[in-house]
């Protein structure tokens, strides 16, 4: 029976790796980012739900673990480098430092799992906050021409590329969106992070997801200071 109950979170976590997989597909051999677009949002919600339904059914393992690392490389680590890729087809050799970003990726999963300051918090941008960005890049450019010629600055992209790959590895503590009770903590993080995204989210549509992204890393900043 508790082999039956875990293989339902670690299918979950196969799902995310599935469109992870598929995605790639769409940006090498259809050069349709927005399908890949789609499937980062759709390998996100079973991103979260693999890891709610392992905690609801207490099967939480290592495998799942290990499991769940190598599904998010996939997802929201080479697939984003491919969308940077994609959108930096023009820039020549500026093109290969999309590769940082499933490089540093693996890097930052590979940290996470064997660093145990993590378990309330992150430590540098976590794989998805990261690929959401470059999903509000992808939509950007096709629904605002300034997005569509700053990607187009092999300086400017190159900046991004590089600067978001850093954040995966960096030492600045963020917040994990988890929900155990109406505390101090959770009461801010509504305030200035969860209601703002979704305001943005609201006016701008998915495009806003760029500002999300610095709205994320401004307001855990913010929030580390504030509850001590």
């Amino acid at each position: 029976m508790n082999h039956i109950k875990a293989s339902i979170p670690n299918t979950l976590t196969l799902l995310n790796l599935s469109c992870g997989a598929l995605g790639l597909y769409f940006v090498f051999y259809e050069n349709n980012l927005s399908y890949a677009v789609n499937l980062v949002f759709i390998a996100a919600f079973f991103d979260f739900l693999d890891g709610f339904v392992a905690r609801l059914l207490k099967v939480q393992g290592e495998l799942g673990k290990q499991l769940d690392s190598l599904a998010d490389m996939v997802t929201f680590g080479l697939l984003p480098g491919a969308m940077a890729w994609a959108i930096g087809a023009q820039h020549s050799w500026v093109i290969l430092l999309s590769l940082f970003i499933p490089a540093f990726s693996a890097l930052r999963l590979a940290k996470f799992n064997i660093d145990t300051r993590q378990t309330s918090g992150f430590i540098g941008v976590p794989t998805p906050m990261n690929a959401l960005l470059w999903c509000g890049i992808v939509i950007g450019s096709d629904e605002f021409t300034w997005i569509q010629e700053a990607m187009s600055d092999p300086l400017f992209f190159g900046i991004i590329v590089t600067v978001s790959s850093l954040l995966l590895v960096s030492e600045i503590p963020l917040m994990a969106l988890k929900f155990k009770k109406l505390d101090k903590e959770l009461k801010l993080k509504l305030a200035i992070f969860i209601l703002p995204a979704v305001v943005l989210l609201i006016l701008f549509n998915l495009s806003a997801l760029i500002l999300v992204y610095l709205l994320y890393i401004i307001s855990s900043i913010f929030l580390k200071f504030a509850i001590k």
